[in-house]
């Protein structure tokens, strides 16, 4: 299985992006494939990452399409009203870190008791 910086952007429910090992084409969850995603989309299904954000970025909310469509088309999750570049499916965790942080926002990532004691 991969690292967690290089798993990849599945969904995105504000304020949480969901990042899995596998192509996120292949990934399903509840409502997956009922439009728009933004207001019907579950978590997924399978073995996952949630991260919480903030900053220039938002959910893409101008498309009337399903998790399943935004995962197999070029549609961003995210869209920046900044001048940034969009954040796509199968973006890393890795690389959606550095250009969350990179627009002066934040990325929270979950507590991991055992890696810190």
């Amino acid at each position: 299985m991969a690292e967690f910086e290089d798993w990849r952007l599945c969904l995105v429910r504000q304020p949480w992006a969901y990042f899995c090992p596998e192509d996120p084409q292949r990934i399903t969850g509840d409502d997956w494939d009922d439009s728009p995603a933004y207001c019907n989309a579950g978590p997924p299904n399978s073995v996952s990452f949630k991260v919480a954000y903030e900053g220039a970025y938002e959910e893409n909310t101008n498309t009337m399409y399903s998790a399943k469509e935004i995962n197999a088309h070029p549609l961003p999750w995210l869209r920046s009203w900044r001048d940034l570049p969009p954040i796509w499916p199968g973006t890393t965790l890795k690389d959606f870190v550095k250009m969350i942080t990179k627009a002066d926002g934040n990325v929270y990532l979950p507590f991991v008791r055992s890696r810190i004691s």
